[in-house]
């Protein structure tokens, strides 16, 4: 809005001089005295704008366009002016300027101005989306000289579509107060159904089996994590009732129902009980608990205090084995499940069908009977002179020395100072350690993929063909001998002669199959996939690797190597 400022002897000769300057009445003029003294008066004035003030109204009909002129003080001439103005604002065509006097000068009364024009004249148009059936949104395109819809149009709208949950009345209303124009609103919105939550099981002890490990990625063997132990009357699991859900409703005023919820039965097992609210799964003895079967179980624990030696006697248990000593020298334990050793183990022999796990470390003697069958995994923080046959992983924290290390799954050794140094160490998965082999070039014999089990078939299938073969050539010898033969003799012989070709097609044919088995064979052991031999820090020279057909006899010492087969090529990778 622009101000001026103007001077002259009285504020009504600076009114006049506004108001004829810009043809405008003068109550058009708003003013703020700047100065004034019995000489002179100094204002700064500004025009009103017109388009604040409405003069008339507009309807715009099928039947034509009425125009009424508001009831005003106004000077009809300038009425007049400022009712065309609206009129043409509204980009109204055709009008009749006669009809704008007539209803200028009989103000308040609707006077047809213009006919209707249909092509012309384009009323808003109101767009209704249903979203889905919880959420419906409205969207106004602007008119064309026509008119705004009406609020109870809009109403009758929704009506019609089924809507009558969740409408938004304010949301309208603001469209049309502010005139939004192409903007998707939200227009009505049902009400979600909240589901309830089923009854659920708190396990009061911890489920996962992994061994901790603390900042300094050292696995810690004395708080072990296998093995779950319960006092009599401890919590097991805890049951958590269920929670009903609440119904929702959606814009068409059709209820949500939520899904019904279920409840959930504790899993008692042996040796524990409910308790009174029926709420709690306790232990009725102590012992370890064992899940089978979606059914949890307390199981006693056969501790040993001590040693194993000539106080114990072999052991051979039905469960878990916890011995708090050692397993000295000539001694044997056996145990269905797992067996811990919080002590050392000597030259004794120790079989599990699940873990074993030695808390320090394996030392056997040189030439002794030390010997470890193993069905999961060993964990020991050292191996010393030890034979190990283990279905699973072998993790072990500071050093495997001159042992005779087999495993079906990887082999870690870098925990600790991670070493490996002499002896043999297989696996069929993979071998990781920190530094292999001394710095003295000690013999030190790592293979990947060649598991006893699957190396003792294929010795098997060698031992059977090498009797097919014997048997073959035998075969093949007579035949020749019966070929050497006279046509007479032949003859005579034409039957036995029949045996022999069958036999001999019927050993062919059992040597080809045998020998096909013994290719797959070498085909499973010799797919390594993705493993590989990983020295983290140092390679010592003296160590001879093998990968599959492989055979790498390293010669000088090396840093961070990494051996693997290439998947494409069958070619030995070093990194």
């Amino acid at each position: 809005m622009k101000k001026y400022v103007v001077k002259g002897k009285n504020i009504d000769e600076i009114l006049e001089k506004i108001s004829s300057h810009f043809n405008i009445p003068k109550d058009k003029v708003n003013y703020d005295i700047l100065k004034e003294n019995e000489k002179e008066v100094e204002l700064k004035v500004w025009i009103v704008d017109n388009e604040d003030i409405k003069y008339s109204e507009i309807l715009i009909k099928p039947d034509g366009i009425f125009l009424k002129v508001l009831k005003t003080d106004e000077d009809v001439k300038l009425l007049e002016k400022y009712v065309i103005l609206e009129v043409q604002k509204k980009e109204i065509k055709d009008f009749d300027l006669g009809k704008i006097k007539f209803a200028t000068l009989n103000q308040g009364q609707f006077v047809k101005i213009a006919e209707h024009d249909k092509d012309y004249y384009i009323d808003a148009e109101v767009h209704i989306e249903i979203l889905s059936p919880l959420e419906a949104t409205i969207e106004i395109v602007a008119p064309k000289r026509g008119n705004m819809p009406e609020y109870t149009h809009i109403l009758e709208l929704i009506k019609q579509k089924g809507i009558i949950f969740g409408i938004r009345k304010n949301a309208i209303k603001t469209i049309l107060e502010n005139k939004i124009f192409e903007k998707r609103v939200v227009l009505a919105k049902g009400r979600a159904p909240i589901q309830g939550k089923n009854a659920r099981l708190l396990f009061h002890y911890d489920r996962d089996k992994k061994l901790k490990v603390d900042k300094n990625n050292n696995v810690d063997f004395k708080n072990l994590n296998w093995i779950k132990n319960v006092k009599k009357d401890d919590i097991i699991v805890e049951k958590l009732s269920m929670i009903p859900g609440k119904d929702g409703i959606n814009i068409f005023g059709k209820p949500l129902p939520t899904k019904a919820v279920k409840d959930i039965k504790l899993p008692k097992g042996k040796n524990t009980y409910i308790s009174k609210d029926g709420m709690k799964l306790c232990a009725s003895i102590d012992g370890q608990i064992i899940e089978e079967q979606n059914k949890i179980s307390v199981m006693p624990i056969l501790t040993i205090n001590g040693d194993i030696d000539y106080s114990t006697g072999n052991i051979e248990f039905i469960g878990t084995v916890l011995i708090k000593g050692n397993v000295l020298t000539g001694f044997t334990v056996k145990a269905s499940e797992d067996i811990i050793v919080e002590g050392l183990v000597e030259d004794a022999i120790l079989e599990a069908e699940r873990d074993v796990i030695v808390q320090k470390g394996i030392v056997a003697n040189e030439e002794g009977e030390g010997n470890i069958k193993v069905g999961r995994d060993l964990r020991a923080k050292y191996i010393q002179n030890m034979k190990v046959k283990c279905f699973g992983k072998v993790i072990i924290d500071d050093y495997i020395l001159l042992s005779d290390i087999e495993a079906k799954e990887e082999i870690e050794v870098i925990s600790g100072k991670g070493r490996i140094i002499g002896g043999k160490v297989k696996s069929q998965k993979g071998i990781t350690a920190n530094i292999v082999g001394g710095k003295f070039e000690t013999h030190t014999y790592l293979e990947i993929g060649v598991f006893s089990e699957i190396y003792q078939k294929e010795k098997e299938f060698d031992k059977k063909l090498l009797e097919l073969e014997a048997k073959k050539d035998r075969l093949e010898f007579r035949k020749k001998e019966f070929m050497q033969k006279s046509p007479v003799v032949r003859a005579a012989l034409k039957t036995k002669e029949k045996e022999i070709r069958i036999q001999l097609k019927e050993l062919k044919k059992e040597y080809n199959k045998l020998l096909k088995n013994k290719e797959n064979l070498i085909q499973e052991y010799s797919d390594l996939g993705n493993a590989k031999v990983q020295v983290l820090q140092t390679l010592n020279p003296g160590v001879l690797i093998k990968l599959g057909k492989h055979i790498y006899l390293n010669k000088e010492q090396k840093l961070h190597t990494v051996l693997s087969i290439d998947r494409e090529t069958g070619e030995l990778v070093i990194e």
